[in-house]
């Protein structure tokens, strides 16, 4: 390895910072990539997490950001322990450093295998104009996520689809270089408003579904939420 990251962006996610480096290295096969950045040929790309990365990626990683920061602000570390206590995030993130593969295997499926990764189009307009490119948001891949929280408008999927335990199936796709919907269309329930306020204020923290609903309904101030939040979420799950 010897290129350097560039800079990561606010909210921008693990794949879409590896794409960006992979893009500007030249390196578009698939056994390119693995050779370059992670343990096995293998391995691809983590839509979750940070993936099976060789030690020369880790310590180049270590040169823009600390692997800390980097799965608690560009991963989906929050939304898998934002109900646990501390002791659990604190230990799940000493695995998440140690051994990021293993402990990606041990996280629960997904109900559904196939979901693509999301974007916002007045995002992209805006990020073009601040960094002079756009790029993957980690806030709109939370599961179930319909809209953007920032602007309010519906997220479309993209052509990028990932199975499992966040392994994406698709190559190497840049949000730049993707055929993209600029049709914006707002949400105007207020109900939902509120929901994704919630959600994203506590960054969904896990997937309601599967971190269990009725750890809500123990909590007083969220039993009218609750029953929203299965009510909206309803079609989703069934």
């Amino acid at each position: 390895m010897t290129n350097r990251f560039p800079s990561i962006y606010d909210d921008e996610t693990v794949y879409s910072w590896f794409c960006r480096y992979l893009v500007n290295s030249g390196i578009w096969r698939e056994h390119e990539i693995a050779k370059e950045l992670f343990v096995n040929s293998t391995n691809v790309i983590s839509k979750l997490f940070i993936g099976n990365i060789n030690k020369d990626t880790e310590n180049n990683i270590e040169k823009v950001i600390s692997i800390e920061n980097l799965l608690k602000h560009h991963t989906m570390f929050y939304v898998y322990t934002g109900y646990c206590s501390n002791d659990y995030a604190n230990e799940f993130l000493y695995n998440l450093k140690t051994d990021c593969y293993k402990t990606e295997l041990n996280i629960r499926r997904p109900r559904s295998e196939n979901r693509q990764l999301k974007y916002c189009p007045m995002c992209i307009i805006e990020d073009r104009k601040k960094y002079g490119e756009a790029y993957w948001h980690n806030i709109h891949q939370i599961r179930m996520l319909p809209i953007c929280p920032i602007h309010k408008c519906k997220l479309h999927n993209s052509e990028i689809r990932y199975i499992g335990y966040g392994r994406v199936r698709e190559k190497l796709s840049p949000l730049e270089m993707m055929n993209l919907n600029f049709d914006v269309e707002y949400n105007t329930n207020e109900m939902l408003d509120k929901i994704v306020e919630y959600a994203i204020d506590r960054y969904y923290k896990q997937d309601i579904k599967d971190i269990g609903i009725d750890y809500l309904s123990i909590r007083k101030e969220n039993w009218g939420l609750r029953s929203n939040i299965i009510s909206f979420y309803k079609r989703y799950w069934y």
